[in-house]
């Protein structure tokens, strides 16, 4: 998730020590621009604990690592840097560099969208991430309603797509032979009235963020 430009015209190496030096907030990334990432609401921890766990269960006996949103990805070693809520690794983790907090082999990236961030989640972030050869999946969780994309890839430009809406669906990701059911991963959330009775819920948009880039 990310929020309005603060700064601008740092290089990548200036970038990542402002970064690692500030203590409660995060930047991404992108082209000399830094963005300060929003904080969650209760639902969105709670959707992200869930996966967490689940993801962490079914992937125990894998040789898989699963990190949250403190982890970085690299999508290019001059950026853009991001920051994606859960991104998993299977086999050996591959880092930028020795300090081992940004990462540059994905194989699974997991978004938990919000009314200010769905569209550079869905669109501008996703056009990021399928430059990054070892990424296989993305998947995109709302929170205001029982709604998961998941996009796998079959080859370097192709994706397919597969969207759930009933919590008695199952999350199924393929690539690492992984199902994990609606129900859990909206575990004790509560959703907006009008998303309960079955009526449209958009969440409120805000004007697009000005990029140097289009996104």
């Amino acid at each position: 998730m990310g929020l309005p430009e603060i700064k601008s015209c740092l290089s990548p190496e200036e970038y990542l020590e402002l970064e690692r030096a500030a203590l409660n907030e995060k930047h991404e990334y992108h082209d000399g621009q830094l963005y300060a990432m929003a904080g969650e609401t209760a639902s969105h921890g709670r959707i992200k604990s869930n996966l967490v766990r689940e993801i962490g269960l079914k992937l125990k006996a894998k040789n898989c690592d699963v990190f949250t949103a403190d982890m970085k990805v690299c999508i290019t070693r001059v950026g853009p840097y991001v920051y994606p809520d859960i991104v998993i690794v299977c086999g050996q983790s591959v880092f930028f560099d020795d300090t081992e907090d940004m990462l540059v082999n994905p194989h699974t990236v997991i978004e938990v969208l919000s009314s200010s961030t769905q569209a550079y989640d869905g669109n501008g972030k996703f056009d990021l991430y399928q430059q990054v050869e070892s990424l296989t999946t993305y998947v995109l969780v709302a929170q205001h309603r029982p709604q998961v994309t998941v996009m796998t890839r079959q080859s370097r430009r192709h994706w397919d797509l597969r969207l759930l809406t009933d919590l008695e669906d199952e999350m199924k990701l393929e690539k690492l032979r992984c199902t994990i059911p609606m129900a859990e991963i909206y575990r004790r959330v509560k959703f907006p009235k009008k998303a309960e009775t079955g009526q449209p819920f958009v969440p409120a948009k805000k004007p697009a963020r000005k990029r140097a880039r289009k996104s």
